[in-house]
């Protein structure tokens, strides 16, 4: 579980964020990691996302891939095997992960289709095995070792690493790779779960990584978890290089949260400087870059502006940023920064940038107020896996790249934004029975 708080380190706090804080604590103490809430498009069994499973797959446990820079601890647990300190390289690792606890298979696919649970299945990292060293900032001169922008690559763990993403892409239905960039103040073991719940929904096609940067998972650590961000972006982007380079994949696809968007944008902002002499649609071939969603990114607006100008949005096929009107996360960070979040309220955009937003062609701006006013929490900065509305159009968007106007959702702010209308279960739940009938077809993914 993402734990979003957004007090810094070394900062007086008025009474409101002292209570804010105080709150947080209490939530955040003895929390067991449990599966995210059923999407509405998926409630009794509509849309089943299970159906393509081979028999071998239906388990409670399964692996997903990671890439991460935190240095590694020296213990071996699993939950303990990196630490939150940033590390001088990037290193590659297979996470298991059991959903389910003591149920069986049945049981995990009832549950994870019901509205109101009978258990909720909880979420649990049991084993994580180590590749090695994928790439370094440090000089080296080891022979097993390419060259690529920013540094070395260790070219026998790549091999290895691309081989087992390889196979696994020969395997699945969908060619693509999904890969989640976790927010602040993030454990390492609930960005693992939390990677692997919404894999979990995507009918665990595909090929699903999490990119672990180093948070130091403290409530008072906000900005060196900022720091952090910022200096792991190199190190993103030379990963995204690798995947392009090395993989069969077919797109990538990109999930951000909160502190991780901007690590996304600016990795994105280095691969289009790099490739700035080159034509766009020959750079969006090459990087293979899918869908690329931002959601309640906690960014300074103008940043992202500034990303914009230097063109990161030509990489992706499609630009994905989620909004809320009442995600009090970025209020406080608002606060802090004396600036507007990229994530945050409509009132802090300027009638410039809403009449850019319309006229964008390749960027949707989605408002998810509507359905939070019906599922939000007291924070409302979660709600990509805690909103079953907002988690619907998020996996439908992955899964199968639908448009906006086609996910069931209507134009907002005078046509500058999507919204989630009030009839939008049913909408959604007719349209993602739809797109199930359709991958039946062998060729659909491939």
């Amino acid at each position: 579980m993402t734990r979003p708080s957004i007090t810094p380190s070394g900062t007086s706090l008025p009474s409101s964020m002292a209570m804010f804080t105080a709150a947080a604590l209490l939530l955040a103490a003895g929390c067991q990691q449990t599966l995210m809430p059923t999407p509405v498009a998926f409630y009794d069994e509509n849309a089943n996302p299970f159906v393509h499973l081979n028999e071998s797959d239906e388990r409670t446990d399964y692996d997903i891939f990671l890439f991460t820079d935190r240095k590694p601890s020296g213990m071996n647990t699993p939950a303990t095997y990196y630490s939150n300190d940033r590390a001088l390289g990037g290193r590659l690792a297979t996470a298991t992960v059991e959903i389910g606890g003591r149920m069986g298979w049945d049981e995990l696919r009832l549950e994870s289709l019901r509205e109101r649970r009978h258990r909720n299945p909880t979420v649990t990292l049991v084993n994580l095995e180590e590749l090695g060293v994928l790439m370094t900032n440090e000089p080296t001169n080891l022979a097993d070792t390419m060259h690529a922008p920013g540094g070395a690559v260790h070219q026998s763990t790549g091999e290895r690493f691309a081989a087992q993403v390889n196979t696994k892409l020969s395997k699945t239905q969908v060619k693509d790779i999904y890969i989640f960039v976790h927010g602040f103040n993030t454990r390492f073991e609930d960005n693992i779960g939390l990677a692997a719940e919404l894999h979990h929904y995507l009918g665990r096609e595909g090929i699903f990584m999490t990119y672990a940067w180093p948070s130091r998972d403290s409530l008072f650590a906000y900005e060196a978890d900022k720091a952090n961000a910022r200096y792991s972006t190199l190190m993103f982007r030379r990963f995204l290089m690798f995947l392009s380079a090395s993989t069969d994949a077919n797109r990538i696809h990109i999930l951000a949260h909160s502190a991780g968007a901007p690590i996304a944008v600016q990795a994105l902002r280095q691969l289009r400087l790099i490739h700035s002499t080159e034509d766009v649609a020959a750079v969006k071939a090459s990087c293979r870059i899918g869908q690329c969603v931002l959601v309640a990114g906690d960014m300074d607006l103008l940043e992202f502006q500034n990303a914009k100008l230097d063109g990161f949005h030509e990489i992706p096929e499609r630009l994905t940023v989620y909004i809320s009107t009442s995600d009090m996360a970025l209020d406080f960070s608002s606060m802090i920064y004396k600036a507007a979040r990229l994530g945050g309220p409509l009132a802090a955009l300027s009638p410039q940038h809403l009449e850019k937003i319309r006229s964008e062609v390749d960027i949707d701006v989605i408002d998810v107020s509507a359905a939070e006013q019906k599922h939000g929490s007291w924070l409302g900065h979660s709600y990509f896996h805690d909103d079953p509305w907002v988690s619907s159009d998020l996996l439908l968007l992955l899964r199968f790249g639908v448009p906006a106007t086609d996910r069931g959702l209507a134009r907002g702010h005078s046509g500058a934004m999507w919204v989630f209308p009030k009839d939008y279960p049913t909408r959604v739940r007719a349209i993602a029975a739809a797109l199930a009938e359709k991958t039946k077809a062998p060729e659909v993914g491939k």
